[in-house]
């Protein structure tokens, strides 16, 4: 039997730059990684829709703070924050009679339908375009030197970069330095370790997959 397709997510930068107002006009949250919450918890709403092919999707508490790992006042905090922003909406238990009560939804709200996804394949330089917005913006609330995320979680662990005197590196984690440049920590064949700043040719598509990365995790 041939496996549904899931419909990708797709997340615009204006949505990034909402949230983003969201908590600078609270002025609260900026400083300890509340946009990067928000932006964490929704898109894994957004992932959840996909997979149940829905935008009313069943997810209890209990199981988003393990699966995500965060306490249950964060969870709530964050969530109430989404309403707010009109990204998500909750919708209510009600009692069915003898004492049954049906299950809490959330609906997500900004999420591509089906008819609209096909779209995709005629933009593909805008919404590479988009990713790449995005993971600047999350970039920022990254210190220098802090790990991003390794070449596995993105997918290039196998990647050669070929650099002077044609040596090859294969690239092992991604940070930003403090001039603002994308580096990476990568191996030479002979197995020994550097860090590099990543080649100006190289930075677009690393950064894509980057924010791929980050929008999801």
């Amino acid at each position: 039997m041939m496996k549904e397709k899931v419909l990708p997510i797709v997340i615009k930068v204006e949505l990034i730059e909402t949230i983003e107002a969201y908590y600078k006009q609270q002025k609260r949250n900026v400083s300890s990684m509340g946009i990067i919450k928000a932006i964490a918890l929704y898109s894994y709403f957004y992932k959840v829709a996909r997979v149940q092919a829905t935008n009313k999707i069943y997810a209890n508490e209990k199981y988003l703070c393990n699966k995500l790992e965060v306490s249950p006042p964060t969870l709530q905090k964050v969530k109430k924050d989404l309403v707010a922003m009109e990204l998500i909406k909750i919708i209510p238990q009600k009692f069915k009679g003898k004492g049954n009560i049906s299950k809490g939804y959330i609906q997500i709200n900004k999420i591509w339908r089906q008819d609209t996804m096909g779209k995709i394949d005629n933009f593909q330089p805008e919404a590479k375009m988009i990713i790449f917005k995005i993971a600047k913006k999350l970039l920022e609330f990254y210190m220098p030197f802090d790990e991003i995320c390794t070449a596995e979680d993105i997918g290039v662990e196998c990647d050669e970069i070929y650099i002077s005197d044609g040596n090859v590196v294969t690239p092992l984690s991604f940070y930003i330095d403090d001039n603002n440049m994308l580096c990476c920590s990568a191996i030479f064949v002979s197995e020994n370790e550097i860090d590099m700043i990543i080649p100006t040719e190289l930075v677009e598509n690393y950064l894509v997959k980057i924010g791929y990365f980050l929008s999801n995790k």
